[in-house]
């Protein structure tokens, strides 16, 4: 057994201190429910959930709607398995998909049990826990594999842009291909998963089999890696410790497993379950199955394009399991209105509902049924958001800020779209994403030139993607991809590809030193891949590069704070040159017509982006600060870089696609509907007549049931779940107030905004025009008044103005 190489603690993170050891009751094994004062709040299906025994071979599964209390539930249900079900902290694994939903789950563990007693159980998503497992044990079970190093998206694309041309060169050979990144990803994932092999995988891509048997081999011998492989070789690493009878025993430990948003999951998670759940288990008989809770809902699974399933057959898929299944009856978020339109138009007019599925019950109070709106263009529809959230600001005296009203759009272009036209009448807008907004964009070479500075794992690419920008010349891809065939077939790095030792810095370094110096025609060297005269302004660039990064080096190794890292990386980018990479304008930027615009919309990008670096790097800092470990403050934001930063700006208007808003509420919701064809994309999800496509359906039904008090749809309907006129908000203040728990506006404060309204958006008469109904009708009034940047900036300032009436 590998008792001392118990070295997963830093999923967790290191505790604050010590704790009192928590001891196992004797009647431990008689499990008992126990009253615990806060959950006399829960209700009788909350309950049952809580307080369901973890007893082995059993799986527990849970489908829990939306807005209906699902993490709230989950972490009662651990925290009452600590307290009261004889089961330890550190016998408990928690998966979940996204870092927002394991930030969730902590903070709300650690507003339970504490932080310090809540940090000994762990909680990942299924990509970090399998990348701990490589990196703490791949070098124990498979000692012969290079040290990993995970390459993000735009890394990928840099790797593809240096090493996927019509030409290549690796491992000494010229060799004939053009794969994209995506293509590569693609073929990899299908030979790893055991899905196709590389004679196939040729043929089927059109692509030499030679140049993907030699390309597979570079990456492998490198230690590049993305997502999946993670994955795949966590699985390997189990398999291995099983058959060699040397267990991991934080894994042989695990007596309860609880994954989220199970409906999520793809062939490749769904493995990794398995693994875990069927690993032997301590103190147990061979063969017994750790306790596993699936937690979820079929309705929302909105992943199928990468391989997820809304109707998972639990019993296939774990036979040798007892299953129990329970649901959460009610929802907390949903007025009865959004959520019988929601259900009952999006899934059941659309055949998904079935009589299996347990009728969800809203416990709020009425308020108002969803709005339709039927705009002609894009550009209207988003001037009647714009107006609309101005109204719904005045006419309720300011108890509704701009950070309340969250707009949807099925995908980035028409996030961007709307953000775009937003931002030209003054209104500021905060953009949900799934990473570090900074990460996609050209600052992305702060974590090129951190990783040089740091001179850590798999710093190759980080090199070559800084001498890649240095050298202007045309032809670059094709010298900076010999420069790393160079480096992998010398002496020198062949001691360390892929390690931690400083390999390609040590290269660089001796080239230049002997840039000039004559070999023979077969040797390769520096000087014969920057052998023209204008190459020699790269080399002195090469040159500058290494004394910068030995300057800031010593720099940093004085103090590592968030102003100091960025201090650093601001001089080291003006010394070489790079500012004006980043200052570069991208030409596809939407609405970009001319070269001011381009450039004024680049400036804007950047600076926004140089914050996000900056707010990254602060929580980061904090985070580091409040776990102190033996790590440095580097290490720490090269690994937790992509980690959410929370946001929270009053003064802006959320906006994000219906993916990335999955787990997330707000007050007013607005689902964007009008496409390119002016033909809206949910009309078959709401027309009682038609049938939409399922997929389809479960996005709607999502995007849908963010809203907790409005929600506004961009489509027509036949049905009278909806309704085609604005509410008057004057009437519906007390309501609104109670549902947010916020202090009353005052009469005053209503009837000032009112008119307040009223002078800004000044309506035209309507007289002699006869009556107009219905959403057209009630589009066309809206769209009689026209937004200013005047009207966004009173907005930011509308809840001060108003709470002194």
């Amino acid at each position: 057994m590998l008792d001392h190489i118990d070295v997963l603690g830093p999923i967790r993170g290191p505790s604050q201190g010590p704790r009192e050891p928590l001891q196992r009751s004797p009647e431990a094994g008689t499990f008992q429910t126990l009253e615990t004062p806060r959950l006399l709040e829960a209700s009788d299906s909350q309950l049952a959930i809580i307080h369901h025994p973890p007893s082995p071979n059993e799986l527990l599964s849970v489908q829990a709607g939306p807005g209906s209390g699902k993490t709230w539930t989950l972490v009662n249900r651990v925290a009452y398995m600590v307290e009261k079900g004889g089961i330890l902290p550190e016998e408990i694994l928690i998966l979940s998909m996204t870092n927002r939903a394991v930030n969730s789950l902590r903070d709300a563990l650690a507003g339970l049990l504490g932080s310090v007693l809540a940090r000994e159980i762990e909680v990942c998503t299924f990509h970090s826990w399998c990348a701990n497992v490589v990196d703490q044990y791949e070098s124990v079970y498979f000692p012969q594999n290079p040290k990993r190093r995970l390459m993000d998206d735009l890394s990928w694309r840099n790797f593809s842009n240096i090493f996927l041309g019509k030409t290549i060169g690796i491992n000494g050979k010229t060799l004939k291909g053009n794969l994209t990144a995506f293509t590569l990803e693609r073929i990899l994932n299908e030979i790893k998963s055991g899905e196709s092999d590389i004679a196939t995988a040729s043929t089927k891509h059109n692509v030499s089999p030679e140049y993907l048997d030699e390309l597979l081999q570079f990456l492998t011998k490198n230690g590049i890696m993305r997502y999946q492989d993670f994955l795949i070789n966590a699985l390997a690493i189990m398999k291995k410790s099983v058959a060699d009878h040397n267990l991991i025993p934080r894994v042989h430990n695990y007596k309860m497993v609880l994954v989220d948003e199970f409906q999520d999951m793809h062939f490749l998670l769904m493995s990794a379950v398995k693994e875990i759940v069927h690993y032997p288990t301590e103190g147990q008989a061979q063969g017994t199955l750790k306790h596993l809770t699936l937690a979820g809902d079929k309705h929302q699974c909105i992943y199928e394009f990468l391989g997820s399933k809304p109707d998972i057959d639990l019993a296939t898929e774990f036979p040798k399991y007892h299953i129990t299944h329970k649901t959460i009856e009610e929802t907390f978020r949903l007025t009865p209105e959004i959520l019988d339109a929601s259900r009952n138009v999006a899934l059941g007019s659309n055949g998904l509902l079935n009589q299996s599925d347990v009728a969800l019950k809203s416990n709020r109070d009425p308020l108002y049924k969803p709005i339709t709106y039927d705009p002609a263009t894009r550009f209207s529809e988003y001037e009647f958001v714009l107006k609309e959230t101005s109204r719904l600001i005045l006419e309720l005296g300011g108890l509704f800020k701009l950070s309340d009203i969250l707009v949807l759009g099925r995908a980035n272009k028409d996030v961007e779209e709307f953000q775009s036209y937003a931002e030209k009448f003054g209104f500021h807008c905060n953009k949900f994403t799934l990473t570090v907004p900074w990460v996609k964009g050209k600052t992305h070479i702060f974590l090129d030139m951190l990783n040089v500075i740091h001179n850590g794992t798999g710093s190759e690419l980080n090199w070559l993607c800084l001498i890649l920008l240095l050298d202007k010349k045309v032809g670059s891809r094709l010298r900076v991809s010999k420069l790393f065939n160079l480096f992998n077939v010398s002496k020198l790095p062949q001691l360390a590809p892929g390690s931690s030792n400083g390999g390609m810095e040590a290269f660089l370094r001796e080239e230049v030193e002997n840039f000039g110096v004559s070999v023979s025609k077969k040797q390769k060297s520096l000087s014969t891949i920057y052998k023209m005269p204008e190459h020699k302004e790269t080399v002195r660039s090469l040159q500058k590069l290494l004394v910068s990064v030995d300057k800031e080096r010593q720099f940093l190794a004085h103090s590592q704070t968030p102003t100091r890292v960025l201090e650093s990386l601001s001089r080291m980018a003006v010394e070489l040159g790079l500012v004006h990479h980043l200052n570069l304008a991208d030409p596809v930027l939407h609405g970009s017509t001319t070269l001011h615009q381009q450039m004024a919309q680049a400036a804007k990008k950047l600076e926004f982006d140089i914050c996000s670096f900056f707010d990254s790097l602060c929580h980061a800092h904090e985070n580091y600060v409040s776990e102190p470990g033996s790590e440095l403050f580097l290490d720490h934001f090269l690994h937790s870089y992509n980690d959410d930063v929370p946001t929270t700006d009053d003064t802006s208007i959320n906006v994000s696609t219906v993916h990335t808003a999955k787990g997330l509420e707000f007050p007013v919701v607005f689902v964007l509907g009008t496409s390119a064809s002016h033909t809206s994309y949910w009309r078959g999800c709401v027309d009682l007549h038609a049938s939409a496509d399922p997929q389809i359906a479960r996005l709607f039904y999502v995007a849908c049931t963010r809203a907790s008090q409005f929600l506004y749809v961009g489509c027509t309907t036949n049905s009278d779940r909806f309704t085609g006129e604005v509410p008057q908000m004057a009437r519906l203040v007390p309501q609104v107030a109670g549902a947010l728990a916020r202090k009353l506006p005052s009469a005053g404060a209503v009837d000032k905004g009112t008119q307040l309204f009223a002078r800004l958006y000044q309506a035209p008469s309507t007289a002699n025009k006869g009556p107009s109904f219905g959403p057209r009708a009630n589009f066309r009034r809206a769209m009689s008044f026209r937004s200013s940047p005047l009207v966004a900036v009173l907005l930011r300032k509308i809840g001060a103005i108003l709470s002194r009436i």
